[in-house]
């Protein structure tokens, strides 16, 4: 499943604010490319991603994002240190780069095992396993627009980790390179797929107090 070996063109970082009320002008009129914004920034200093040539920023991630997103690494890198693959915080991911690449994302977590993948300015080619955590400006682009292109790509396995119902979506790709999914929740442990001897207990996850604070205060 992996694609071919990756090739780009490095270029020196030159960040360029980019209003977003300015670009919306422009969506409509023309797609744009990796290499064209892989440097844009808003005013407030959020980064963009951009999915079949249509540029999208990336809204600041919440205190309860942050919580759940330090809790995995926590998870993940324990178990990781020592071994091939890696943890990756938010670095842009191009699935599947080549002149003209007119997707790219910026997910919250990801796996490695291959280190030829990685090059100065992010990663080239399909992680291991990416990890996105909802929130309500980003919900529907990670269930369905970035499932379908993570599925593609060949990401072995997808998580989606929904703080609210506090649950996680675990899709997995199959022989036939389509995802099959299932969403484990609180009291549910998961085996991650691309190791031999990995469980994630759900709970662990969102066990971090301060996550609870504003349930405590609507009782």
């Amino acid at each position: 499943m992996d694609k071919k070996d990756v090739t780009y063109e490095y270029i020196e970082p030159e960040m360029k604010v980019v209003k977003e009320e300015a670009l919306a002008e422009y969506n409509s009129q023309r797609k744009y490319t990796y290499d064209e914004v892989q440097f844009w920034i808003t005013p407030d200093h959020r980064r963009w991603e951009l999915i079949d040539g249509i540029p999208i920023a990336m809204a600041s991630p919440s205190p309860e994002h942050q919580l759940i997103s330090a809790e995995l690494s926590f998870l993940f890198s324990n178990y990781l240190r020592g071994k091939n693959c890696q943890l990756i915080h938010p670095v842009d991911t191009v699935l599947s780069y080549e002149k003209g690449s007119d997707t790219y994302f910026i997910p919250d977590l990801i796996v490695l095992c291959d280190r030829n993948k990685i090059k100065s300015n992010g990663i080239f080619g399909a992680p291991d396993l990416v990890i996105e955590i909802l929130s309500p400006a980003t919900s529907s682009r990670d269930k369905v627009e970035k499932r379908h292109k993570y599925e593609e790509a060949g990401v072995k396995e997808y998580w989606i980790v929904d703080p609210r119902n506090k649950s996680i979506e675990v899709s997995l790709l199959q022989i036939n390179e389509k995802f099959t999914s299932r969403t484990y929740k609180r009291e549910d442990v998961v085996k991650v797929s691309i190791f031999r001897d990995l469980e994630i207990n759900i709970a662990a996850v969102f066990a971090n107090p301060w996550l609870h604070i504003n349930d405590e205060q609507k009782t």
